[in-house]
């Protein structure tokens, strides 16, 4: 017998259309409320008539996790009842992230949108502000898009995403979004281009005290003309310019490109690049553009001697004819070289030149050596007048010195050997033996490099290449940050890496081998490619269109080489007792129990609770629905794991981060136990997993290890495959991404989910911080929209901040990594149950 109250309650949920089954279930957690949480649910109920059921449902589960002075509950009864659904089931992550001032921020976007958007809004939201940082920072993204939307017309949510995007990956992104918003209510869409282009334009160097004189400056610009925040704006270059002391280049293009075809005999594209002017560069793939270092620093000497000798320089080159090679004729230098090309294709001579090497940023540098040194010897005797423009680069790599004590040994007599060409003197940070191969090697360039063809200049990079591991390296030497390379082409501006200063040469990815040589098994021979490769192609965030351009990386699946797991299997019995107790946690995820399948018409068995609901509805006067059978069910899990594993070359590093050696124990060996005790433990509880690798050089090579497939069991094939894993070279992250979701989005499995263990550096060729902090968002964001869920597990010995992208997924940081086998198990039990 009901009670008075809950008799009312039953009578006014019947009277809002709900079933009695319905009533029955929901009236008990109703009675489980307060009495203002009861009346806010009723209430919305109520008014949304047909969707009651839902508004019931969705008020039970949000408002407990509200206190009693929430300034929510108070909203709710002020909403419309869409807006107030759509708001309920927001409420626990707008709690969270917004904090009680600003749900109002969000209320108002949200009534400018329609009930379609109004639900986008509280699928993506999280993923919109959640990786902001703060509260501060969401709300004025909140606040922003509101007014953009308002000011300037369009979609709410459109403006909310610009927003997000612009402010993800800054540093202080509430400074960024305060200057917007100042923008913004006096000029919109200036508001909306500063946005745009922060990231890459003139404003991407400034500090934050730089950045807020820009936008004061460009706000009385842009009251007698418009275009002042654009990312082409000379005016905004050459204010940042004023403000910071350097200068841009890009406004010496007027001059510099007629100047800089002149010296090449032919008409060039003149673009820039983010980098240290200092560091020799070489342009790998284009014949027809002259790539620039973006911006001159202050305190350089004279910046338009510095530009004039940058500009001939990058023009000579062209006539040397490393350009004009034929394939045949670098792939049979290579072999001659005693390494062995990959089968990339649509490749330049010198890209492909370069592509034979562990680290081919090296050999491009190194070659950029050979090539200026035939230049300036040339010219010395034909056109004096430009010694002075080159003795203005030599006294700025002078006084640029990068750190030494934090280089790899080839990085650190690359410096001494720039240095020493420059006429600089030995520092004192340096060891002795790499000063003195330093000294020998800028002789053979000084002897050897003029009136040289294009071969020979080639031949005697790869010379001094193979001379460079003999720098003698120290223990404790602490390995630099990964610097990316910049890649061409307009609003191509890359980051530098902070953590490696700012003149660190070249990226430290180098491959396994005693010269940096990439495995045997890990190159093509003789450019056939392996029998049944698979290969896709995927889109990738074109830095030069700044866009997604479809089939820009390619993916080449690959069987992963077999080797002896004596190791593997002896370190796994050295850690028994953990392995043991992880397959017992594992095992209670197990199907086990059976479930029932009930309120049938047909089953062989009857089900109790629904023949006493069906005599209850019968007595009360309903028609039976004879739904009262049930059925044994298997209990399945139904959970797809992918495991994506980088295997660069940085996984060569001990586990302090300090260079790999001997004694050392590598990071890529601790991660391969964990994969092992983590592979175990999954077996234990039943879930189907693979076990996938990669790494690559460039674009038109990710390769993609399959070390176990979903199909596959666990056993000593899979071992041997884990065991055969070396460090490789370059990590593209977007693509391997996009494949690994591409295989689990292909899986039944209810839950997918995609573990991602990383250093958190993505580097390669044209694939840097810049490129990457826009094409990962893109690629996660594709991952979760196919119903896959990534997590990233980051390997961070050495205490650095990983890349921002990975912020806006679950993620874990581990500095220990011996500690990897225990937290990856925890990791996956608490993702899927």
């Amino acid at each position: 017998m009901l009670e008075n109250g809950s008799a009312a309650m039953h009578e006014q949920l019947l009277a809002m259309g709900l079933t009695p089954r319905q009533t029955e279930a929901l009236l008990p957690e109703l009675q489980g409320l307060s009495a203002r949480q009861r009346r806010i649910a009723l209430s919305l109920a109520g008014r949304l008539e047909k969707r009651a059921a839902e508004a019931l449902r969705a008020a039970l589960d949000t408002l407990p996790q509200l206190t009693l002075d929430s300034p929510a509950l108070a909203l709710l009864d002020s909403l419309e009842p869409g807006l107030a659904l759509t708001f309920l089931r927001s409420l626990p992550w707008l709690d969270k992230v917004l904090g009680p001032q600003g749900l109002n921020e969000w209320l108002n976007l949200a009534r400018g949108l329609t009930q379609g958007q109004q639900a986008e809004l509280a699928q993506r939201g999280p993923a919109l502000l959640g990786g902001l940082g703060n509260r501060l920072a969401a709300k004025l993204a909140l606040r922003l898009a509101s007014h953009l939307s308002e000011r300037a017309g369009g979609n709410p949510l459109a403006a909310l995403r610009l927003v997000s995007q612009a402010a993800h990956g800054q540093r202080r992104p509430h400074l960024i979004l305060g200057l917007a918003y100042r923008l913004a209510r006096q000029r919109p869409e200036s508001a909306r281009s500063f946005l745009q282009n922060i990231g890459t334009g003139p404003a991407a160097r400034l500090t934050p005290q730089q950045l807020c004189a820009w936008v004061v400056a460009g706000l009385r610009v842009e009251r007698l003309a418009t275009g002042f925040f654009s990312e082409d704006s000379l005016t905004g270059l050459a204010e940042a310019d004023r403000l910071s002391g350097g200068l841009s280049l890009r406004r010496l293009f007027p001059w510099l490109g007629p100047y800089a075809s002149l010296h090449g005999g032919r008409s060039f594209g003149l673009e820039t690049r983010e980098g240290e002017p200092s560091l020799p560069h070489f342009d790998l793939h284009e014949a027809a553009l002259l790539t620039l270092p973006a911006r001159l620093p202050p305190g350089c000497g004279d910046p338009h001697r510095l530009a004039r000798a940058l500009a001939v320089l990058a023009a000579r080159t062209r006539l040397l004819g490393l350009y004009d090679l034929e394939s045949g004729q670098v792939l049979s230098l290579l072999q001659t070289s005693g390494r062995s090309a990959p089968a990339l294709h649509q490749l330049s001579p010198p890209a492909l030149f370069c592509s034979g090497f562990a680290s081919p940023l090296l050999a491009a540098a190194l070659l950029a050596l050979a090539a200026e040194q035939r230049i300036r010897q040339e010219l010395a005797p034909r056109l004096p007048g430009l010694q002075k423009d080159f003795l203005a680069l030599d006294r700025l790599r002078r006084e640029s010195p990068p750190p030494w004590p934090a280089l790899e040994p080839a990085e650190r007599v690359l410096g001494l050997l720039i240095r020493e060409l420059a006429g600089g003197d030995k520092p004192a940070q340096v060891l002795p033996g790499d000063h003195e191969l330093a000294l020998e090697l800028a002789q053979t360039l000084r002897r050897r490099a003029p009136w040289r063809g294009p071969l020979e200049l080639m031949s005697l990079a790869a010379e001094i290449y193979g001379r460079l591991p003999e720098a003698s390296a120290q223990p404790g030497q602490r390995l630099p940050q990964p610097l990316n390379q910049s890649s061409p082409g307009p609003g191509g501006q890359r980051e530098e890496e902070p953590e490696a200063g700012p003149n660190t040469p070249l990226s430290n990815k180098h491959g396994p081998g005693a010269d940096g040589a990439p495995p045997p098994w890990d190159l093509e021979v003789n450019g056939q490619r392996d029998r049944g490769l698979a290969e896709h192609r995927y889109p990738e965030w074109d830095p030069a269109m700044r866009r997604l351009t479809t089939g820009r990386a390619l993916v080449v699946e690959r069987n992963a080489p077999r080797g002896d797991a004596t190791e593997l299997r002896q370190a796994l019995a050295n850690k028994a007792r953990l392995a043991s107790a992880l397959e017992r946690a594992f095992l209670t995820l197990a199907p086990s129990q059976p479930a029932w399948n009930g309120k049938s018409d047909d089953g062989p068995e009857l089900d109790m609770g629904a023949l006493v609901a069906e005599r209850a509805e019968a007595l009360a006067g309903f028609s039976p629905r004879g739904l009262v059978f049930r059925r044994r069910l298997p209990r399945l899990r139904q959970v797809s794991c992918g495991v994506l594993w980088d295997v660069s070359g940085s996984t060569r590093r001990n586990l302090d981060g300090g260079q790999s050696s001997k004694s050392g124990r590598a990071q890529l060996y601790a991660a391969r136990e964990a994969l092992a005790l983590f592979a175990r433990a999954l077996t234990a509880a039943g879930d189907e997993f693979a076990l996938w690798a990669y790494s690559g050089v460039g674009p038109e090579r990710v390769d993609f290890y399959l070390l176990k497939t979903f199909a596959e069991p666990w056993n000593d094939l899979v071992r041997e495959r884990l065991a055969g894993i070396k460090p490789m070279a370059q990590n593209r992250d977007g693509a391997a991404i996009r494949h690994a979701t591409r295989l689990l989005a292909g899986r039944s499995a209810r839950q997918r989910l995609l573990i991602i263990i990383t250093d958190g550096k993505p580097d390669d060729y044209g694939y840097g911080a810049e490129v990457a902090g826009r094409d990962l968002p893109l690629a996660l964001g594709a991952a979760r929209a196919q119903g896959v869920h990534p997590v990233a597990v980051l390997l961070t010995p050495e205490g650095r901040r990983p890349h921002i992208a990975y912020g806006q997924v679950p993620h874990l940081i581990l500095k220990d990594l011996e500690g990897l086998g225990r937290w990856l198990p925890k990791l996956y039990r608490r993702m899927t149950t």
